[in-house]
């Protein structure tokens, strides 16, 4: 065999080896959802200046799987279909979306990224001096429900250099970003409904903040477009499993 042909071989062998190494983390490990729900609540309970109004945020299956299925197509873009209510979600009648993407293997800062934003809005104003709007969303203080998912990308599209890509998508709904503050100024839990709890500087009701499961639920799209039937590609075999078969080739 000549030289070429051994180092096209033992390139893919190093290339499968790579992604046995990257697993992104499921979108139901309850670690993963902890971390997302302490990270955003804990960003709208200190918000500055502080809110008279916040729900507190808790998880949404239906929301994950949305964002799970629009992450299986490595695109750096937002979903096109939560233009349309019933594509995005069983009940919710609107649903928003943050979007991060960061090589992988390194830490998934993604709720660290979207908090950073806030360096760049301007309450008094409600303007933007860059991009805030990811922030804005996670501070939105009707929003109180939230389901992200990460996935590995070999390649990403609309990202020149997006190659060995980490994405994160998260949903929230109802959808915040539209044309007014992301919250009203005040002392916090001022303005609770009455039959809400004041917890940490943000309001909680038993029935609301429960997690709903909606039972064999797909979005429309993911199904006509065949994702959802997609498993996340594997190697055939291990790094150890190929080794014989460079040795034979290499005799």
């Amino acid at each position: 065999m000549d030289t070429c042909r051994i180092y096209f071989v033992l390139l893919n062998i190093f290339d499968v080896s790579l992604v046995v190494k990257v697993k992104p983390p499921s979108y139901t490990d309850p670690a993963f959802i902890k971390k997302v729900l302490d990270d955003h609540n804990t960003l709208r309970a200190n918000v500055i200046p502080e809110a008279s109004y916040m729900l507190y945020m808790t998880w949404d299956p239906a929301l994950a799987i949305t964002a799970m299925e629009w992450a299986k197509n490595c695109t750096f873009s937002h979903n096109a279909y939560l233009d349309h209510s019933e594509m995005a979600h069983p009940t919710l009648s609107t649903v928003g979306e943050n979007i991060w993407m960061g090589k992988a293997g390194t830490p998934l800062s993604f709720t660290a990224e979207f908090a950073a934003e806030e360096t760049f809005y301007v309450y008094r104003s409600n303007t933007c001096m860059d991009r805030c709007g990811q922030y804005t969303q996670v501070v939105w203080d009707d929003t109180y429900k939230v389901g992200c998912a990460a996935n590995f990308c070999p390649r990403i599209t609309n990202f020149e250099s997006g190659s060995d890509m980490m994405i994160v998508v998260c949903n929230y709904g109802p959808s915040g970003n539209y044309n007014r503050k992301p919250y009203e100024a005040g002392r916090p839990c001022s303005k609770c409904a009455p039959d809400d709890e004041c917890v940490d500087n943000l309001c909680r009701n038993a029935d609301r903040d429960a997690v709903v499961q909606y039972r064999d639920w797909i979005p429309s799209w993911a199904v006509e477009n065949g994702k959802a039937s997609r498993v996340a590609s594997k190697p055939c075999c291990s790094l150890n499993h190929l080794l014989p078969l460079v040795i034979l080739l290499l005799m």
